[in-house]
Order: structure tokens, then C-alpha cells, then sequence
């Protein structure tokens, strides 16, 4: 379900219309297509891509370890400054104003 949710209120987040997002598409390495993650979202938008993941469940030791060697992979793999990332706010809600303001400072490079 947390998926779900943060799916929707990534969606929520008005978009200009040169803005795309696909869900979980694969990001392979440059050098082998078998070594891959799935984002949350790959986000493109005049010709940049981004790479978004909301961390949901950073509380849980398991789910920390796993984000710790993705967000390796994508440093490794000269992704990391593409990469965005949210977090559930401390009452395990997701806040859609918050998402849209990284959106619009990371994407849309407004203020």
C-alpha cells in the first residue's frame, strides 16, 4: 500500500506538460543490462531525467540496509545527482506539499 500511496501523491504534483514519470521503469548500468534497480519514479523534463524514491519505511533496519546499498549503486553508477528522495513525514503520512516543493526546486528549478 505504501507504494500506492506515495504513486498517488507523486502523480498529485501539478505537472507542466513537458513533464513525464514513468513507475519502477528500469535503470540498467551502462557497462552490464543484467545490474539494474527500479526506482520509484523516473521522472523527465526538458531533456533531464531524475530518479525518485520514496523511503517509507526507514525506521526498519532491513529497508535502511537495502536504500544504504541502492543509494551505493547509484553513486557507483554516476546516478546520484540525479536521484531525489522523500520521506514519510514522523506520523508515517506522506506530505503532497512537501513532494511538490522538492519537485518544483529539483525539476522545475523554480525557487
Amino acid at each position: 500500500m505504501r507504494a500506492a500511496e506515495a504513486s498517488r501523491d507523486h502523480a498529485s504534483v501539478h505537472k507542466p506538460d513537458q513533464l513525464r514519470y514513468d513507475y519502477e521503469a528500469k535503470l540498467t548500468t551502462p557497462d552490464d543490462p543484467s545490474d539494474f534497480k527500479l526506482p520509484d519514479f523516473t521522472v523527465s523534463y526538458e531533456g533531464d531525467t531524475y530518479y525518485w524514491e520514496h523511503l517509507g519505511m526507514l525506521t526498519v533496519p532491513s529497508y535502511r540496509e537495502q536504500w544504504e546499498r541502492k543509494r551505493q549503486w547509484y553513486e557507483d553508477n554516476g546516478s546520484w545527482d540525479r536521484v531525489i528522495t522523500s520521506e514519510d513525514g514522523p506520523d508515517g503520512g506522506i506530505d503532497a506539499s512537501e513532494i511538490e516543493r522538492t519537485a518544483r526546486k529539483r525539476i522545475l528549478l523554480e525557487d
